[in-house]
């Protein structure tokens, strides 16, 4: 399972069946640079909301995450709640292949 603490994708295991978790928080599921297939890299300040699509058998393929860059839009306009304007980012939705090995075995 994985699991999102302090900006930084975790992993948590149960050899049980689910009845205790072990939540890992010393072992990074996913870290903040995206490499590409042409070798270039996305520096991400964040990385959020992450999500696994499984395949047509219910194996994880996909990891699903939003990717915060570094360039930032300047504020919206001031409201009563944000006086000095809300902080506007640039994200990119980043879609990994995973578990391709298992994948390759099953064909």
């Amino acid at each position: 399972m994985l699991f999102h603490e302090d900006a930084w994708g975790g992993a948590a295991a149960s050899a049980d069946g689910g009845a205790t978790w072990d939540y890992i928080t010393n072992r990074v599921a996913y870290n903040y640079t995206v490499p590409l297939e042409g070798g270039d890299v996305i520096p991400c300040v964040s990385r959020e909301e992450p999500k696994v699509l499984l395949d047509a058998k219910g194996r994880p393929a996909l990891l699903i995450t939003q990717c915060m860059l570094a360039t930032r839009l300047p504020n919206t306009a001031p409201t009563p709640q944000f006086p000095q304007g809300e902080a506007q980012h640039l994200t990119r939705t980043v879609m990994q292949p995973i578990n391709t090995q298992s994948q390759r075995q099953a064909q």
